[in-house]
C-alpha cells in the first residue's frame, strides 16, 4: 500500500509530466487565432487577403511536417533513456522558437526573408512538439491504475485546453485592448514572450516528475530495446498505422473546429474578430470543464463507441451546422458551434487513450511517436489550409463540412476494426491488436497498472 505522501508524489507527478500539453496547445492555438495578423504582418498587401491567410496557414502545416521527425527521435529516447528525459529535452527545446517568433520582423522590415524565418520557426517549434503530446500520453498511460487510464489522459486533454484558453485569452484581451495597427505593430508579439515565461515554469515543474513505473520495471528487466524505432515499424507496423489513421482524423475535426474556426467565422462569414475571438475561448473552456468527464466516460463504455459515435455524428450533423454558421446570427453561430464541439470532445477523449494502449512498452514510446505524429501532420495540422483552400477554390464557404463529411465516412471502418482495449491490463491489450507483438515483461506487482 502506497502512503500518504507516495500517494501525493504519485498525483503531482501526473501534472507534471502533463504540463507541457498546455504550452504546446497554446502555440499551436495561439498561431491559430493570430493567422490572420500574421497574414499581415508577414506576406505583402499584394497578395491579397484569401492569398495571404492561406500563406499564413501554409506555415502552419509546414512545420507539423517536423513532427514526425520530433516523434521519430524523442520517440527513440524516451524507449532508451526514459519517458521523463525525453519530455524534459522536449519541453526545453520549445523556448527557442517561443521566444524567437516574438522577435522576428515582418515583411515591411525584411520582405520574403521574415516568412521564412517564421517557418523555420514552426518547424524547430514541430520537431520538439513531435515528442511532446505523444510522449505525455504514454507518461500518463504508463502511469495509471486499471480502470483509470481514460480519465487520466485525461489531465493531457485538460491541459491541452487550458493552453487553447490561454491562448484565446490573450489574444481576446489584446485584441480588446489595441487598434489593428497597435496589433500588427507589437500587439502579436506579447502573446509570445508570454508563452516563454510558461515554458519556464513548465521546465521546473517538469524537474520534479519521476519515471514511470512501467519503464522502471523494464530497465530492472534488462529488457529495454536496444533499437526500438526498427522493432516498432517491423513487429507494429499495422497498429503504427491504424494509430496514424485515428490521430489524423481527430485533428481534422480538432484542428478545423478549434483553431480554424475563428479564422472562418472572421473571413467567410464575416462577424468581427472580437467575437470570434470570444467564442473560441468559450469553445476552449469547454474543452478544459468537460475533459474529465468523458474520460470517466471512455474508461465505462470503452473506447470504440465514442470514437463510432463522433464519427457518425460529424456525417450528420456537419453540413446543417456550418449552413448555420453562415446565416451570420451570433445565437446560431454560437449554438452551432457548441453543437459542432460535442463529437470532437468525444472522439479525442477516446482516441488519446486508445492508440496509447495499442502499443507495448518496450516500443510505446517510437510507435506513438511515429504513428501519432505522421496522422497530426499529414492529415490534422493540414486540414485549415485544405479548407481554406477549398473555399478559395470553390467559392462555397460551406464547403469545409463536406471535407469533414468524407473525413468521418472514411474513419468509420477503420474503429471498427479496432480492438476494444479499456477493459485489460495495460500489457494485455497489446495482445487483442491482430499482429505480432514483442514478449511483455513480467508484472512488478498486482499494484503494477
Amino acid at each position: 500500500m502506497e502512503t500518504s505522501e507516495e500517494q501525493k508524489i504519485h498525483r503531482m507527478n501526473k501534472f507534471y509530466g502533463a504540463i507541457g500539453a498546455v504550452v504546446e496547445w497554446y502555440d499551436l492555438m495561439l498561431y491559430g487565432y493570430l493567422a490572420v495578423v500574421f497574414a499581415r504582418v508577414f506576406f505583402p498587401e499584394t497578395a491579397g487577403p484569401g492569398v495571404a491567410l492561406a500563406g499564413a496557414l501554409g506555415g502552419f502545416a509546414i512545420g507539423f511536417l517536423m513532427r514526425p521527425v520530433g516523434g521519430l527521435f524523442f520517440g527513440w529516447m524516451g524507449d532508451r533513456h526514459g519517458r521523463k528525459l525525453a519530455l524534459m529535452v522536449a519541453i526545453s527545446m520549445m523556448t527557442v522558437p517561443m521566444l524567437g517568433t516574438a522577435l522576428l520582423p515582418g515583411y515591411a522590415e525584411w520582405g520574403w526573408l521574415a516568412p521564412v524565418l517564421l517557418i523555420l520557426m514552426r518547424m524547430v517549434m514541430g520537431f520538439s512538439s513531435g515528442g511532446e503530446y505523444s510522449g505525455t500520453l504514454v507518461f500518463l498511460v504508463e502511469g495509471a491504475k486499471r480502470g483509470h487510464r481514460g480519465r487520466t489522459t485525461a489531465i493531457a486533454t485538460a491541459y491541452s485546453g487550458v493552453g487553447i484558453l490561454l491562448a484565446s485569452a490573450v489574444v481576446t484581451v489584446l485584441s480588446l485592448l489595441t487598434t489593428d495597427e497597435q496589433m500588427d505593430t507589437w500587439g502579436w508579439r506579447v502573446p509570445y514572450l508570454f508563452g516563454s515565461l510558461i515554458i519556464v515554469v513548465a521546465i521546473f515543474m517538469r524537474s520534479k516528475m519521476r519515471e514511470t513505473p512501467r519503464f522502471e520495471a523494464l530497465a530492472e528487466a534488462g529488457q529495454i530495446s536496444e533499437t526500438p524505432l526498427r522493432d516498432a515499424v517491423r513487429m507494429h507496423w499495422r497498429t503504427i498505422l491504424a494509430i496514424m489513421c485515428l490521430a489524423g482524423y481527430g485533428g481534422v475535426t480538432y484542428f478545423l473546429v478549434l483553431t480554424y474556426l475563428v479564422s472562418y467565422l472572421e473571413n467567410s462569414v464575416g462577424i468581427g474578430h472580437d467575437q470570434a475571438l470570444i467564442l473560441g475561448t468559450v469553445l476552449a473552456a469547454l474543452f478544459v470543464v468537460t475533459a474529465f468527464a468523458f474520460g470517466r466516460f471512455t474508461d465505462r463504455v470503452g473506447r470504440k463507441k465514442p470514437m463510432l459515435w463522433s464519427a457518425v455524428a460529424f456525417v450528420v450533423i456537419s453540413v446543417p451546422v456550418f449552413l448555420l454558421l453562415n446565416t451570420g446570427n451570433l445565437v446560431l453561430i454560437y449554438a452551432a458551434s457548441l453543437v459542432l464541439i460535442v463529437p470532437v470532445l468525444a472522439f479525442n477523449g477516446a482516441m488519446y487513450v486508445a492508440v496509447t494502449e495499442y502499443l507495448p512498452t518496450q516500443q510505446r514510446a517510437a510507435g506513438m511517436g511515429i504513428g501519432y505524429n505522421l496522422g497530426v501532420a499529414l492529415f490534422g495540422s493540414t486540414a485549415p489550409f485544405v479548407a481554406q483552400l477549398l473555399i478559395n477554390a470553390t467559392g462555397r464557404p460551406v464547403i469545409p463540412a463536406y471535407y469533414l463529411v468524407f473525413a468521418s465516412l472514411l474513419i468509420i471502418p477503420v474503429i471498427l476494426k479496432l480492438p476494444e482495449t479499456a477493459f485489460d491490463k495495460l500489457e494485455d491489450v497489446t495482445g487483442a491488436v491482430p499482429i505480432q507483438h514483442a514478449p511483455a515483461p513480467p508484472e512488478k506487482s498486482p499494484e503494477t497498472p
